[in-house]
């Protein structure tokens, strides 16, 4: 089993939470948009409008430094002699599952839940709504 968790933009100041992913009615009439997420601030639950458009899910791994990884991450594959390289995290609908995605190449998905697969050379260097430039092909 892994962690269910998401992350998103919020509308009000562009910060980045974490937390569980509500889509419903706007909260008020004066919302910007039906998605939501609760988040825990102060030792409380608070309910926070996000831009549904940078909605990530976490995948259930972690980079080298234990950092979570989420889709749309962009991780720096760092290996000794071998020239660093880019990475996305995408998540492959037809394989109902999580990849690394180099250009066009993908890793297979399977084994990115290897616990000796090449996630664990990896570290967390940004995201594809961030850093843009930092995906092969330009902007996603």
């Amino acid at each position: 089993m892994r962690e269910i968790l998401f992350k998103a933009k919020r509308i009000d100041n562009g910060e980045w939470v974490e937390g569980s992913y509500i889509k419903s009615q706007p909260i008020n009439e004066y919302a910007k948009t039906n998605a939501s997420m609760i988040i825990c601030e102060n030792g409380k639950g608070k309910l926070v409008q996000i831009d549904e458009t940078t909605l990530c899910q976490y995948t259930g791994m972690t980079d080298k430094n234990g950092n979570k990884i989420w889709e749309n991450d962009i991780l720096e594959w760092e290996f000794e002699n071998i020239p660093s390289d880019y990475y996305e995290c995408v998540w492959l609908e037809d394989e109902c599952a999580f990849a690394f995605k180099n250009g066009n190449d993908y890793t297979n998905p399977v084994d990115c839940y290897d616990e000796y697969s090449d996630h664990f050379c990896m570290k967390v260097i940004g995201t594809t709504f961030d850093n843009p430039e930092l995906v092969k092909g330009g902007a996603t």
